[in-house]
């Protein structure tokens, strides 16, 4: 009966107590609050969570190390971060902007993890990166390019889609790992 409900995610318990009166619920709504890239630097050090929310393709071309990459257009956002996050991690958010910030703390109120935000970077990369800081990247590749070298090189592609996706097909000789 449960085979097609998505995995709990790290704060189920969290969720639990709310649901049951034992924890607050939010008593405002959320607001996003803007944080300057010394404050986001000293965060991180002292153990927050790092979440960027942009596409995958943005996060490729440049991000902050450690960040965890859960994009804001997925329908299952919010149970993303709670299943990469570590349960009672304060969250920093990365967005394209302010508004993609404040709709991700709304999206994360359903699942109990609004109160975990601790803001967001102000001006998104673009100040990250005027500020000089580094960045990761990931080389993105097309299909032609995966295709090739799949055939004359042996890579290994790791399929992180869902079970359902995976069932719905999948890239011959790939491995899976659900995301999840």
């Amino acid at each position: 009966m449960q085979d097609d409900q998505p995995l709990k995610p790290a704060n189920i318990l969290n969720i639990v107590a709310t649901n049951q009166g034992l924890r607050p619920l939010t008593a405002q709504i959320p607001q996003a609050k803007p944080l300057t890239t010394q404050k986001l630097k000293d965060l991180k050090a002292a153990g927050h969570a790092i979440v960027d929310t942009r596409s995958t393709a943005e996060f490729g071309a440049g991000h902050i190390a450690g960040a965890y990459n859960v994009q804001l257009s997925s329908s299952e956002f919010e149970q993303r971060v709670g299943w990469v996050v570590p349960d009672d991690t304060p969250i920093i958010l990365v967005t394209g902007s302010s508004d993609d910030a404040q709709r991700a703390i709304y999206k994360m109120a359903f699942i109990a993890l609004d109160t975990a935000v601790t803001g967001y970077l102000d001006g998104g990369m673009g100040t990250w990166i005027e500020a000089g800081e580094p960045l990761i990247t990931i080389p993105q590749i097309d299909v032609h390019t995966l295709k090739h070298n799949l055939s004359k090189h042996g890579w290994h592609v790791l399929d992180t889609r869902d079970q359902d996706e995976w069932n719905e097909g999948h890239i011959a000789h790939a491995h899976f790992m659900p995301y999840t």
